[in-house]
């Protein structure tokens, strides 16, 4: 990476902390799965926000769009507890009647392919 341009695991807001190799997230991939499902995806750069107690949350810019994508921690994705797919569900249903609810971009179902190993979404 250049000086100029931030690296993919810089930290972006206050609160974040930059990804290390336990997070498993692959940003070229990532930024390939936003394009596919029409989210635009130029200088992806991906923090985390350290804490929880269940499933991990990311900071996403890309192009300049905040984005927060949800995921289960590695190996956790066949947990019920960790079915970020069912929380995606529960927010596609909710936001139409809720507005407050976050909007959801994109989700990516099976780990097997998943740039960050295991299935995610993608909210606004």
């Amino acid at each position: 990476m250049s000086a100029d341009k931030p690296s993919p695991t810089s930290a972006l807001l206050p609160g974040t902390v930059p990804l290390t190799e336990r997070d498993h997230v692959d940003v070229d991939a990532l930024a390939h799965f936003l394009a596919a499902n029409g989210i635009s995806a130029q200088d992806v750069v991906v923090a985390r926000y350290p804490g929880g107690h269940s499933n991990l949350t990311y900071a996403v810019v890309a192009d300049g769009q905040s984005l927060v994508l949800r995921a289960p921690p590695p190996g956790a994705h066949t947990v019920s507890g960790h079915d970020v797919i069912r929380e995606h569900d529960l927010l596609v249903a909710l936001h139409p009647h809720y507005p407050r609810a976050p909007k959801v971009l994109a989700a990516c179902r099976a780990a097997e392919g998943s740039p960050l190993g295991a299935p995610f979404y993608a909210m606004a």
